[in-house]
Formats: C-alpha cells, structure tokens, sequence
C-alpha cells in the first residue's frame, strides 16, 4: 500500500510532526512539494516500507529521519529533481553542491564515496551490516559524529590525509574492524570517535607527518603521549607498559584486549576513564599508581579480574572485599557454579558512599575464574 499526503487534507500539508507514522504498514510514502519540515522522529515505520519519495520543499536530509530499523538503508529514496537544496546521486543523498553526504541506500559489500564530498553527516552510514570496506575520498574534511558507527562488518578503516575532524563515535562498534590508518591531517577526535569495540583489531598506523597523534609499540597517543587513545585488541602480546607521562587512559581503551594478562601503567597516570579496561578477561595482576585519582564507573566489575580496582573505586569496602574473597576461596566450587546461574551479582552496602553496583552473572564467572585458576585445580 502506498500513501500520498497530496490529497489527503483541504489544508496545504507543510510539515510532518513526530509520531505521525508510528508503526505505519505502508510500503511507500510519498511527500509533496509543500511539505518544508519533518521531524527527526518521523521514522517510525515498520519494515515493510520499500519507497519514500520527497517533494522540492525539504531544505535539509536529517540521517536520523529514516532510522527505523536495522534495514533502512535498503529504503528507496527518491528526491524531486526541482529540490534546490538536496540530490540523489548513485543511491547517495547529497547536498545540491555535493559537498555534503547525508544517506546512502542500497546493500553492497564495497562503497566508494563521491569524489568532491566534504563533510559525511551525523549517521549517515550507521548501523550498515553490508559494508565491508569503505574508500573515503581525499576530499573529505570531516566525518560527523556516528557516521559510521555500528559498521559491524567493516573490517578496514583509512582516514585520508584531509580529515580534519573525527566526531563522536565516528567509527564507534565497528566490531570486525582489523585495522586502522590515520592520514596526516587528523587534528580533533571526538568522544569514542576510534572505540571501535572490535577484538580484532590488530594494527594501528599513523601518517608520519601527523603532529596531532602519536603511534607508540602499536598504540595510539595524543602526540604529547599524556593520553592513551586505543590499543590494538588482536595484538598477541601478554603484557603491555603505558609509556611514561601517561596522564589519562581513555574510554575503552584496552577494550577486549583478551591476550593481555598484564598492564603496566606509568606512574604518571591520574585519570582512568569508563571502560578503559573493560572485557579484559585474561587480567591478573594490575597495580593502580598512587598518583591516580578518578577512575570513572564500570571498571572492576566489567573486567571481571581486579579486585583492587573494586575495592579502589569504591563498589566494595575493605572489609566486605576481604570478608568475600575469604569465603570464595573456601567455597570456590559452589561460588562458580551458581554464578552461571545468576542474572546478576550486587557489590556495596547500599549507602550513598557506596551504593550497589550489580555485574552480570558471565562477568562474575569470569571474575572468579581468572583470580583463581592457577591457584586450584577446583575450576
């Protein structure tokens, strides 16, 4: 079933508020030249929708519009020719100039954006299972924050020598990624722009004329080395020592840097940010330098190994911790068995200094295994 907003009222439709289509059956769409406005929430339709057609009126493209479910990319869109503001070109939404990248539709393994494109907008490549590999031209300057975030079958990341700027998430969950490369003309990354959350991750590498960032035994820096961006998670190494002056370790640094069974960090280091060392599961032993003085949430849980860390951030007292570590030891066997049956394991006292903190029952499991599996034959 298709619709038409041309004739459905007396009234001249303009603009489209949010909500009008929620779970909407229609397969296509269609918007007419009247229509200037539609919300960035007027995206909920159901999958079965196949085509939307917009009119010369709409001024902008929002990527968050058409966001209605892990296929939308396959969507159709067609834009009226008589649009002054935006283009279809090769299944690319573009500005008229082609200067700006707002949506691409269309499945392919392989995607080459435009020669002469600028700027790729916030989400307009997110959340695409059926990109492999991606070749971003020199032209760009700046990709915007999660333009391609939850690419979860990318598996190769080349920031040309152009790019300036990096938002936030940018490349964030791209999970399969193997490897990075960061041109020459990178100056600002975002908030988890390079979070990539891939354990397979292998090799990071950096234009030598990059004055910005600093590739370091494998890992990325902040050219002054006072902040640790990213580590390669496949890396095969088992121990890895922070260089020193490192001041602050970054969200989701080491995430699931599973051959890691040692971290060595500087002295210098004061700042632990959430999720730096998250789904380390292979960690054992870790010292925290007496300089450090804010280790933000989620840390000791997550990584399911350091009860230093637990104990250091304030999710268990001393008392509770030695109390606890007493009776697993005693208990081993019963502790591990029924915490693969639990759905989740509260740390604190409930007070406001240190309120509950609930882990799920596969990190508790492997919290109690990693502590203990070279010291008993019990696990």
């Amino acid at each position: 079933m298709a619709v038409s907003l041309l004739h459905t009222t007396a009234t001249t439709v303009v603009g489209i508020a949010s909500g009008v289509f929620v779970k909407s059956n229609f397969f296509e769409i269609n918007f007419p030249d009247s229509v200037q406005y539609l919300d960035a929430t007027v995206n909920n339709f159901t999958g079965r929708l196949t085509k939307i057609s917009l009119g010369a009126g709409i001024p902008a493209f929002n990527s968050t519009m058409f966001h209605f479910g892990t296929n939308s990319y396959k969507v159709e869109i067609v834009i009226s020719e008589d649009n002054p503001y935006i283009k279809v070109q090769d299944n690319f939404i573009l500005s008229k100039d082609g200067k700006t990248l707002f949506w691409h539709f269309g499945a392919v393994s392989e995607l080459s954006i435009p020669d002469g494109v600028e700027k790729i907008e916030a989400y307009a490549l997110a959340y695409r299972g059926d990109i492999q590999k991606v070749h971003i031209p020199d032209s760009v300057v700046e990709i915007c924050e999660a333009a391609f975030y939850d690419c979860y079958a990318l598996k190769e990341i080349t920031i040309p020598d152009n790019v300036q700027i990096l938002g936030k998430h940018a490349f964030g969950a791209c999970g399969k990624l193997e490897s990075l490369s960061i041109g020459a003309g990178l100056q600002e990354i975002g908030e988890n722009a390079l979070q990539v959350k891939s354990e397979k991750l292998t090799t990071i590498t950096l234009s030598e004329e990059n004055t910005i960032f600093l590739v370091d035994d494998g890992a990325l820096y902040t050219a002054d080395g006072k902040t640790f961006l990213l580590y390669p998670s496949n890396d095969s190494r088992t121990s890895f020592t922070l260089r020193e002056g490192t001041e602050i370790l970054a969200s989701e640094a080491f995430y699931k840097a599973d051959n890691l069974k040692e971290i060595v960090f500087s002295n210098s280091l004061i700042t632990i940010k959430s999720k730096a060392i998250q789904s380390c599961y292979m960690l054992r032993d870790v010292v925290i330098p007496d300089n450090v003085q804010t280790i933000e949430e989620n840390q000791g849980i997550k990584i399911a190994c350091l009860e230093e860390v637990a104990y250091r951030m304030g999710f268990v007292s001393k008392e509770f911790l030695e109390e606890w570590m007493k009776e697993i030891e005693e208990n081993l066997v019963t502790s591990v068995r029924s915490a693969s049956s639990m759905s989740g394991f509260a740390y604190g006292d409930g007070s406001e200094d240190n309120p509950y903190q609930i882990c799920g029952a596969d990190d508790f499991y492997m919290l109690i295994y990693n502590l203990y599996k070279d010291d008993t034959d019990a696990v």
